[in-house]
Order: structure tokens, then sequence, then C-alpha cells
């Protein structure tokens, strides 16, 4: 009677245990699923096989298609991806799930406005229930790259015309401490 008892209140406590750990499974997995969302980014999941397992609303709205027409799709269903960004994702994925990904890259795509639209790649690992892929994240940075286009034009004017002028011009940060230019 002392041995059922034992096995009784081990099975009750394997039960217990795995209950709380369903639990914090649970939690996690929802945490993730509210993270994913919440990103104003747009972002997907890519399977080790290279079709599209998740994607948030903001990806739903930049190709405008439902989530459901999605999941399950190849990465070279997408419209609004070119072949180069696809190739780029496809190789993070796939790189990423062996742990060789370490950069992030820039790629372009078709916003929803129709105008192209320059993001930075970066991607991460995902385990989950033994199937792997890899969490795509792609961050907008086509303001950046215009400011920065911009910003160079500047200069590049702004030393053409300094060339060419046959007087001395100097430039000073605010205090005058130091000189930037001559």
């Amino acid at each position: 009677q002392a041995v059922l008892h034992r096995r009784l209140s081990n099975l009750l406590e394997r039960r217990q245990l795995s209950q709380q750990l369903e639990g914090q499974y649970r939690e996690s997995e929802a945490r993730f699923t509210s993270l994913f969302h919440a990103t104003p980014d747009p972002a997907l999941v890519i399977g080790d096989d290279g079709t599209i397992s998740f994607v948030n609303d903001v990806f739903c709205s930049i190709t405008g298609s439902e989530r459901e027409a999605l999941v399950g799709e190849p990465l070279t269903q997408l419209d609004v991806l070119p072949e180069e960004t696809v190739a780029t994702i496809r190789e993070a994925a796939i790189d990423t799930v062996v742990g060789e990904w370490h950069d992030s890259a820039e790629v372009t795509y078709q916003g929803a406005d129709g105008n192209q639209r320059w993001a930075e790649l970066n991607a991460n690992a995902l385990s989950v229930d033994d199937v792997c892929g890899a969490v795509i994240v792609l961050r907008d940075i086509t303001e950046r790259r215009e400011r920065r286009r911009e910003l160079a034009e500047s200069e590049r004017r702004l030393r053409e015309i300094a060339e060419h002028v046959n007087e001395v011009i100097w430039m000073v940060n605010p205090d005058a401490s130091e000189l930037l230019y001559m």
C-alpha cells in the first residue's frame, strides 16, 4: 500500500509539473504573439522549408493580403518582394537557423502606396515544438536613406561652391572652439 501511495504521489507531482510547464509555454507563446503583432515593422516567420509560417498585421497591410492567404505560401509568391529581397530573406532564414547570421541587411519591397521602400532586415532563430525557423523583421529605413542622400548632396554642393569661390571660407562649430572647414 505504501508503494502504491508513493507511485500515485509521483504521478500527481509529474502531472502538476506538466501542467505548470504547459501553462508557462502558453504564457510564453502569448507574449511572443503579442510582441510580434505589436511591432510597428513588417515581420514574418519563415519555416526551415522556406514557407511563411506566421505574419504580423503590418506585413499583411504592406502586402495587401489576408494572413490566411500568406501562411503556408513560399516567399516567391509575394509580388511586393523583389527576387533579390526574397533571396536575402531566404539566406538570412537558413543562416539564422544554423547559427551563422550576424549582420543585418538592407533590402527593398513595394510599400502599400506602390512605391519602393527600403528596410533593414533582422533575423533571429526560432524553435518551437521541434519546428525550426527564423523571425524576420523588416525595419523601414526609407526616410533615413533619403536623409543620408540629401546630406551627401548638400555636402557635395557645399564643396563645389567652396572650391570655386576666390575667397577664403571657413566654418567653425557653434561655440567657435573647433575649425570644421577651411
